[in-house]
């Protein structure tokens, strides 16, 4: 008996109004086990073919989608039903277009009997996170593997990603690579035909990237320097003698975005190294050079060369408007079309 077989007998299936019993269980080789469902509801009474699933990624989804609703033994296709331990908002939209019914066990679901019910309940949160998509590959190191599809559509060959991912300034381990396009295959965002890989879904991808999106920042200071020969442009090459990433943040580059304050910032990860021996001085409210602290490969990944600066990506600047407040994910919009069409790639 499957874990979440386990849970069904001991929990059962709620999704008020309906009342839903699992009135038997069918066994067939080779297959899921499936059960028969009973749903009662203001004296009417629907049974469904219900497919038990561990876990519910977008390609298991569509697979589910593909099967019938046949019953050993029966002539007739029955209404079907998908169960799992936790169906997102985009599942069940999903089985809801397909007129599909969808019942989790932490309480959202989709029963749709065509002409005649159509009941839709999300918001609960996941109640079995182990059962959940693995969204770390949308964040962090790992992510550098998301990243680089949408820059380069499509790979000849496996051994292609880590090298182009090298190319520009990222390192990612061969394992961990393998691992990521698997995930990205699960969530159908990218399909590997034969030796080849290409993007799938851009915009889910992008979706992906947005929610998962995190910058740690270790340390930040605000200042300006007191000498007029020591100009933020030296910062570059105190970055460069010491071995020290150093980007510029700006988005004027890639957008047309109205300017706020004159300050200038900065992502390294030393902000020490970088300001060594200058003339910088703290100034919280008033200095015109900001200087944030992170380790993240993410940050400095894929930098671009504009008048004298490395600055970061346009994918990382739209990741951070895109989480920003009101205007900053107005101006995010702006670029979307252009990263989704590779014409900032």
């Amino acid at each position: 008996m499957s874990d979440i077989d386990t849970l069904l007998l001991k929990e059962g299936l709620k999704l008020p109004p309906l009342d839903l019993r699992a009135i038997r269980t069918i066994a067939r080789s080779g297959l899921p086990t499936d059960l028969l469902v009973r749903a009662d509801w203001r004296g009417q009474q629907h049974v469904f073919a219900a497919e038990v699933k561990g876990s519910l990624t977008p390609r298991t989804l569509r697979h589910a989608l593909q099967d019938g609703g046949k019953v050993a033994g029966e002539k007739v296709e029955r209404l079907r039903m998908i169960i799992a331990p936790y169906l997102s908002p985009d599942a069940l939209a999903i089985l809801a277009n397909a007129e599909v019914s969808g019942v989790d066990l932490s309480g959202n679901g989709v029963v749709v009997v065509p002409g005649e019910w159509f009941i839709f309940r999300t918001g609960e949160k996941n109640r079995y996170p182990a059962s959940a998509r693995i969204k770390s590959v949308y964040r962090g190191t790992s992510s550098l593997v998301a990243r680089v599809f949408l820059s380069c559509p499509e790979f000849a060959r496996f051994t292609d990603i880590p090298e182009e991912i090298r190319r520009r300034g990222g390192s990612v381990t061969a394992p961990t690579v393998s691992k990521v396009l698997r995930q990205l295959e699960e969530d159908l965002v990218v399909e590997r035909v034969g030796p080849r890989f290409r993007l799938l879904d851009a915009d889910r991808l992008l979706g992906r990237l947005v929610e998962n999106h995190r910058t740690r920042i270790t340390s930040k200071v605000r200042g300006t320097f007191t000498d007029p020969s020591d100009t933020p442009s030296t910062l570059r090459s105190r970055a460069e003698s010491t071995d020290t990433k150093l980007v510029r943040r700006d988005e004027h580059i890639y957008v047309n975005a109205p300017r706020g304050d004159d300050v200038m910032t900065y992502y390294t990860q030393s902000i020490a190294r970088v300001l060594h021996g200058s003339s910088f001085v703290e100034e919280p409210r008033f200095g015109d050079v900001e200087l944030l602290q992170t380790s993240q490969q993410e940050v400095f990944f894929d930098a671009r060369e504009n008048s004298g600066w490395l600055c970061c990506s346009p994918l990382q600047i739209y990741l951070e408007l895109a989480n920003g407040g009101k205007r900053e994910r107005e101006i995010a919009e702006s670029m979307r079309a252009d990263l989704l069409a590779s014409r900032l790639g």
